[in-house]
Formats: C-alpha cells, sequence, structure tokens
C-alpha cells in the first residue's frame, strides 16, 4: 500500500511547475520519538496553501519534517488526504506543522505522522499556541524556511490508546506554492460540471449499492481505504450507512454549491443542513475520479 502511494505521489509531482520542483531538496536534522521508537528525521518540505476554497480559517503554511523525501503533492490542496493516507500506510514517518501563513508562529496545528496502532483509528493531532509555538527559530522568506522546532507531548498523556511523543529537529525547507486555481465554478455551472456528475454517479452508485461502479469512479488509493471499510464492518452494514448518510442525487446536486479546480485536482464543496462539506477529485485519462 505505502509503495502504491508513493508511486501515485511521484506521478502527482509532474502537476507542479518544473521551476519549484527544481528548488534545493529540503533537509532537517533531528529525532522524532514515539513510545520509545527513534525515528530520524532528515527530509523537510514547505507548501503554502491560499485557502481560495475557503475550508480552512485562513491561507496556511505547512511544514513537514519527515524520515524519507516527499513530493509537495502529498501536501497540496486545502484537504490533507494525501499525506495522512501515506502515514497510515507507514509510507511516511515525521510531523506536519500547519500556521498562518506569512507571519511569525503563534499558534500551530499539528499532526504526528505515525502508523496508528489500530487500523482505521485517526492520527494524533496537537495544537501548540505558546510563544513561538514550538519553534525555537524561524525565518522565512518567499523560497525556503529555516528554523529549529521542538515539542514534547503531555506529560499525562496516560489515558489508553493515548500516544506519547516528542520531536527536535532543525531544519531549511524549500517552499513551494499550490497549484494555481484554473477553474472556479458556482451555482448552476458547479452543479453541471465534470467534477460533479463524476461525484454525483459515485454517491448513486453507493446508495445503489453498486460496489462495482462505485470502484470505477475511485482513484486507487481511495478504493483501498474502501476495501479497508468493508472488511471491517461488512457488506450489509455499509449499504446501510450509505443509504442513512447520502442524500438522494436531486437533493445533493442542489447542495452543491462551489467546484474549485486545480490543473487535474478538483475539490467540490456542498451546504448540508447545518453543514459544510467537500469531496476531492482527480482526473486521470480524461476522466474524473474520487479521491
Amino acid at each position: 500500500m505505502a509503495a502504491h502511494l508513493i508511486r501515485t505521489f511521484v506521478a502527482a509531482l509532474a502537476l507542479f511547475p518544473a521551476a519549484a520542483v527544481a528548488l534545493d531538496p529540503g533537509v532537517a536534522k533531528g529525532t522524532l520519538r514515539v513510545d520509545g521508537d527513534a525515528v530520524t528525521l532528515s527530509h523537510s518540505l514547505a507548501l503554502r496553501q491560499d485557502n481560495t476554497e475557503g475550508l480552512l480559517d485562513g491561507p496556511e503554511l505547512r511544514l513537514l519534517l519527515s524520515d524519507r523525501e516527499v513530493p509537495p503533492s502529498a501536501l497540496a490542496g486545502p484537504q490533507l488526504t494525501g499525506i495522512e493516507r501515506l502515514a497510515r500506510s507507514g509510507g511516511v514517518r515525521g510531523i506536519l506543522l500547519r500556521l498562518e501563513a506569512d507571519a511569525q508562529p503563534d499558534s500551530v496545528f499539528g499532526t504526528l505522522l505515525y502508523p496508528p496502532a489500530e487500523p482505521g483509528a485517526s492520527l494524533t493531532y496537537f495544537t501548540l499556541s505558546s510563544v513561538g509555538a514550538g519553534f525555537q527559530r524561524f525565518e522565512t522568506g518567499d523560497k525556503r524556511i529555516l528554523g529549529e522546532a521542538a515539542h514534547r507531548s503531555h506529560p499525562e498523556a496516560d489515558f489508553p490508546g493515548m500516544v506519547r511523543f516528542e520531536y527536535q529537529a532543525g531544519f531549511s525547507a524549500p517552499v513551494f506554492q499550490d497549484l494555481d486555481v484554473t477553474a472556479d465554478l458556482k451555482g448552476r455551472a458547479a452543479q453541471d460540471s465534470e467534477p460533479a456528475r463524476a461525484f454525483l454517479v459515485f454517491e448513486q452508485a453507493l446508495r445503489d449499492a453498486d460496489l462495482a461502479a462505485a470502484f470505477a469512479r475511485m482513484t486507487e488509493a481511495r478504493a483501498e481505504e474502501l476495501r479497508n471499510f468493508l472488511e471491517q464492518i461488512g457488506e450489509s452494514e455499509f449499504r446501510a450507512q450509505a443509504v442513512a448518510m447520502l442524500p438522494p442525487n436531486e437533493v445533493r446536486k442542489g447542495q452543491i454549491e462551489r467546484v474549485v479546480i486545480r490543473g487535474k485536482r478538483a475539490t467540490l464543496i456542498y451546504r448540508e443542513p447545518g453543514a459544510l462539506g467537500a469531496g476531492t477529485l482527480v482526473e486521470k485519462d480524461g476522466a474524473w475520479k474520487v479521491d
């Protein structure tokens, strides 16, 4: 699974401008310790996400400190499905730090990128809001970020399933920009767009319990996640949940407010009663697939 995801990200690297990919590689020097397991942090990478989709609190800077090289596509988009998938499968270990773009850090939202002990379990998330927000040094420019970061999880983290971790590393990370927006569709234009049509066909297949049709509308990574989920709960329970949670197609189509396209990746945004939802789609061989 990890090898497949890495191949997917390497292919996606072609989506980023050649000039950006040509930036000097990011380096880190430090260690992450997770429940006694020591992980050498040797690579770093940063990406600015402009929040055109409006799903974040604002534009943010994402900094990755990892044990291996990861392409910038893994940090792209408003949702961080790619890097989290890779971490769950053991394809990368490290720390992801998210902070307000173009500002000195005073609040950081972090993710421990380390395979959970239980399949399907959530990754570990943490927030740092003290002075410096875990950075002993932080220097940023248009194309590179230099600094030192350290944090130790709360010493009272002794509850069952709670992960104890700490990290300390210096870094010099190239800064990438997320892909430019190539289309920003709203209202009827969004509802009638190719990504929206693909999304509606996908959800209808789930409601009809037509798993073959649903798999045909997914990326390989998303299909692998669904197979694992089906193994955990069974097809019967999954079908019941799909019918209960997914609205009829005519309702869902009316809920779609916006489709933001960045090259071959689209974010579909819909509004359910009391909540905003989103789906990610990727264009491959001329067809949009749910990711």
